[in-house]
């Protein structure tokens, strides 16, 4: 009964790949004739500063969230520095220490934001405001692996670069809100 079933469905299966390769057809026409080659088109307009801005961020999001240290790296100037809300101020190589200590210990990303609240550009510095959140796992120091929320608002001093924007400074760091494992750190 199993080889006349299946030399009775032969027939319908050409009919479905007919049918098939006419929608394909259909579907081709339809879209209408194919764009010019790139080189007949217009050059693209160069992008705004909030563009570059956005786009400086995805990177810093993509480098973050796939835990590679070099690609972090690569978005700061050799003199980058944060000061934190106590007024210390830390290296580029004490911040390079503080990244390759998250990346090491971040398991997984859940969630990670950078929300652009304004841009002022004063020459080659471009002071953003942020509006930063962030959902990991990480292993902390009692060793154990602990859900982190973290809530900030923060200044960042990007400069325009051969390479394009990169970050020098963080400051302003305000309305920093934490909680592990649900409970807000105090």
């Amino acid at each position: 009964m199993r080889v006349a079933f299946a030399a009775r469905s032969r027939r319908p299966v050409r009919f479905l790949l007919a049918v098939a390769a006419c929608l394909l057809l259909v579907e081709a026409c339809a879209a209408g004739p194919a764009e010019a080659p790139a080189a007949t088109a217009a050059p693209a307009a160069p992008p705004t500063l909030r563009q570059e801005v956005e786009q400086a961020y995805e990177r810093d999001r993509r480098a973050l969230m796939t835990n590679d240290l070099a690609a972090i790296l690569a978005l700061r100037t050799p003199d980058f520095e944060v000061v934190t809300p106590d007024g210390a101020v830390h290296n580029a190589a004490e911040m390079e220490a503080f990244s390759r200590n998250l990346v090491e210990n971040v398991r997984s990303w859940e969630a990670l934001s950078f929300d652009v609240v304004s841009i002022d550009q004063q020459g080659e510095d471009v002071a953003v405001e942020t509006r930063q959140h962030s959902i990991r796992m990480q292993r902390r120091s009692d060793g154990n692996v602990h859900r982190i929320e973290n809530w900030v608002n923060q200044r960042e001093t990007w400069v325009r670069t051969g390479e394009g924007l990169k970050v020098r400074r963080v400051d302003n760091i305000r309305d920093q809100r934490v909680e592990i494992d649900g409970v807000p750190r105090p």
